[in-house]
């Protein structure tokens, strides 16, 4: 019996989306804005619901992938 996969952290899935897909910070500053993008990928704040709605949204990363919980720097 295969048990449940293992938790994927979402800010290593929006990096290697963003290195497989040629997207830059720039390009999820205009999904997030630049503060919510520099502190996403600096492990400062967390992903909100509605952060990760757009991302999926904008770039079709599976929501699943998203809503992992992580540590973050405030943690």
């Amino acid at each position: 019996m295969i048990g449940p996969p293992s938790a994927v952290d979402p800010v290593a899935v929006i990096l290697a989306d963003m290195e497989m897909n040629g997207r830059s910070r720039a390009d999820l500053a205009a999904i997030l804005g630049q503060n919510r993008a520099t502190e996403i990928i600096g492990r400062r704040r967390a992903l909100t619901l509605q952060m990760i709605r757009r991302i999926h949204r904008e770039w079709q990363i599976p929501a699943d992938m998203l809503i992992a919980e992580y540590d973050t720097a405030a943690a």
